[in-house]
């Protein structure tokens, strides 16, 4: 559905509310600018869907971190995480993380996951995830029924690091399929 806003990446975007980014469709989103995603707030990044976040991927690294807590969760897996700033990735919470797929926790750096709370590291879905990309320091935040879904190829995966910090808990709860 088209929409009737005349959009273009030189759009006063303050001027809009999350209703009316919500009536954007990708198309309209491909003219957006560094300075319009410098200007979002967490009320218009509520008006982004899943289908329109892949539209201003060139731009994320530019949304101010506060910013992003606007995005709800069933919305959020239209975000490409590989575009997002390490401060950026911090300030997601358990609830925007558990939104992400497998495929884009899978593609979260090294970086990326040490900027992640530790508290909020088994709300991932760890399917499909390269393993050693968690820290050491964080292993031990690794939930239970986390490790239980690992797979053979992900266990093999885990570095002297990560092995001598799983818990004597965890421990119980690897069953390689």
């Amino acid at each position: 559905m088209a929409t009737t806003i005349k959009f273009s990446g030189t759009t006063d975007i303050s001027a809009y509310t999350s209703a009316d980014i919500a009536k954007l469709t990708p198309t309209d989103l491909a003219s957006f600018s560094k300075n319009q995603a410098l200007a979002l707030t967490a009320d218009t990044m509520a008006g982004f869907s899943a289908t329109t976040l892949p539209a201003i991927t060139g731009v994320l690294k530019n949304i101010p971190v506060d910013a992003l807590s606007g995005i709800s969760a069933k919305n959020i897996v239209g975000l490409t995480v590989k575009s997002l700033t390490t401060d950026q990735v911090k300030v997601l919470d358990a609830t925007q993380l558990a939104g992400l797929s497998s495929t884009q926790v899978a593609a979260l750096s090294k970086t990326q996951f040490l900027a992640i709370d530790a508290d909020n590291i088994e709300s991932l879905n760890l399917a499909g995830t390269t393993i050693s990309n968690i820290d050491s320091s964080l292993f031990d935040n690794v939930s239970n029924a986390q490790i239980a879904k690992l797979t053979t190829a992900q266990i093999n995966g885990l570095t002297a690091a990560q092995i001598g910090v799983i818990t004597s808990d965890q421990a119980a709860s690897f069953t390689a399929t």
